[in-house]
């Protein structure tokens, strides 16, 4: 929505006493959240867009003006990450 917001997420986590899985302990998982992800996918979509016919410094001035503070080397690792996986 164009304003500047932090959430705090409580993530549960559950262990698994099975001795037949490979795996001892599960994390919750959120829609908007990529696995591991510190910034949510609409925010990465919007530092996308308007990044996408700027340079990254200019990108990153803008949105610290009112959206996010990212830095020029986030923006390009974010491209890279887009046009990497088309």
């Amino acid at each position: 929505m164009g304003k500047k917001t932090k959430v705090v997420i409580e993530n549960r986590k559950f262990f698994c006493d099975n001795p037949n899985c490979g795996f001892t302990t599960f994390a919750e998982r959120f829609d908007f959240l990529s696995q591991k992800g510190k910034k949510t996918k609409r925010l990465i979509e919007k530092i996308v867009d308007v990044s996408l016919n700027t340079s990254s410094t200019t990108a990153s001035r803008t949105l610290k003006g009112g959206i996010a503070d990212v830095g020029k080397s986030t923006i390009c690792s974010l491209l890279k990450k887009r046009y990497a996986s088309s």
